[in-house]
């Protein structure tokens, strides 16, 4: 696609995606690079916390089900945030699993610059407004995976989401 071509142009090796209902640690930058310069993989999806909810207080819920993990932040007064992940520890996930649920989502993730150059990028035929909603990641991670591009998990790169979705909301995007 038109967009894996011009990133494919960037003049640095290390390419850093967000989404813009996240914020970034301080640190964020410095420690996705770090993980992609000292580890052996060229791709790297970092925690993902709930950020702070506005009026009522919250914790980070994690189920396991037969996908994988489910994680999300839930607020007191039943609005979810989606697209977190907590795990603690580093992952190097090299199977074909369910992305979203064990590694986490494009809202806080690190490539090599050459990822996009042997494999391709987000499939527009799963985007937004598509069959697929808005799994073109989701997509993208499991293409990597089935092709033998190992994809790491590192806590250190952190984000916190700001996505909160009244209870309505998150049950049509659970359906």
């Amino acid at each position: 696609t038109r967009r894996s071509s011009d990133l494919s142009l960037s003049e640095y090796n290390y390419i850093l995606f967000t989404d813009d209902d996240c914020i970034v640690s301080p640190s964020w930058i410095n420690e996705m690079v770090s993980a992609l310069k000292n580890g052996s993989e060229r791709v790297v999806f970092g925690r993902t916390e709930a950020y702070t909810h506005n009026t009522a207080k919250f914790s980070h819920k994690v189920q396991q089900t037969q996908f994988g993990w489910d994680w999300h932040g839930i607020a007191g007064n039943g609005d979810c945030c989606f697209a977190t992940i907590l795990r603690n520890k580093k992952i190097v996930f090299t199977d074909p699993c369910l992305p979203y649920a064990q590694i986490g989502s494009s809202n806080n993730f690190g490539i090599h610059k050459s990822v996009i150059t042997k494999h391709g990028y987000f499939s527009p035929r799963f985007g937004a407004g598509s069959i697929g909603f808005s799994a073109e990641d989701t997509e993208w991670q499991y293409r990597l995976l089935k092709r033998g591009e190992p994809l790491a998990y590192n806590p250190l790169p952190i984000v916190r989401h700001d996505n909160w979705l009244g209870q309505r909301d998150a049950a049509v995007q659970l359906n």
